[in-house]
């Protein structure tokens, strides 16, 4: 097929127009063409071998820019480390906190709520958290409201935090201009 014509057949699908209109480096243009062909075969009446090769073409593809999405957020995440925040334009890139929270074991947490709100009946307890525990999703409670209620200490015991530096975006950091501290106006009844 040549250029001439992917160009064309991008032009006249819906996936090939969209994909011929991203804004790409020209080194990119012809491989997105080339794309856009292969993917406008896949419509009602395409073989078999039609349709399997544009999904292994878009599945290889999402596979690589997950990689390479995953690679520089690692190179970006150490460049900014070293030399601060990345500002381009209106986007500043900087690493944030992403801060994961679980509980280690809900039974034994939803066993010791139980107690502490005077719940002694240990046979009482065992059958509300057996009857509580399927109905659970993998992690269930609030963190924040968690802490609240039951305080730091306790908090503590059943959960466990773990953070970790991620590239973010957002607005660029206004730098305000520092004024030089002057003298507005002399009085000479403060003069010595």
């Amino acid at each position: 097929m040549t250029t001439e014509t992917i160009e064309t057949i991008a032009d006249d699908t819906a996936g090939g127009d969209t994909l011929a209109r991203l804004d790409l480096p020209d080194a990119y243009t012809s491989a997105c063409l080339a794309l856009a062909a292969i993917i406008d075969q896949v419509r009602p009446g395409c073989s078999l071998e039609q349709f399997d090769r544009a999904n292994a073409m878009v599945d290889a593809l999402a596979r690589m820019s997950k990689t390479a999405t995953a690679v520089w957020k690692s190179n970006a995440r150490a460049k900014i480390l070293a030399d601060g925040d990345v500002t381009i334009g209106t986007v500043r890139h900087y690493v944030g906190v992403k801060k994961d929270v679980k509980c280690d074991n809900a039974d034994v947490f939803l066993c010791a709520m139980l107690e502490m709100f005077g719940v002694d009946d240990q046979t009482v307890v065992r059958r509300v958290v057996n009857a509580i525990a399927p109905l659970l999703c993998s992690d269930p409670f609030k963190p924040g409201e968690t802490k609240k209620l039951i305080g730091e200490e306790m908090f503590a015991k059943f959960f466990t935090c773990h953070e970790e530096g991620e590239v973010k975006e957002g607005k660029p950091v206004k730098v305000r201009a520092v004024k030089a501290k002057t003298l507005q106006k002399f009085d000479s009844r403060f003069a010595s």
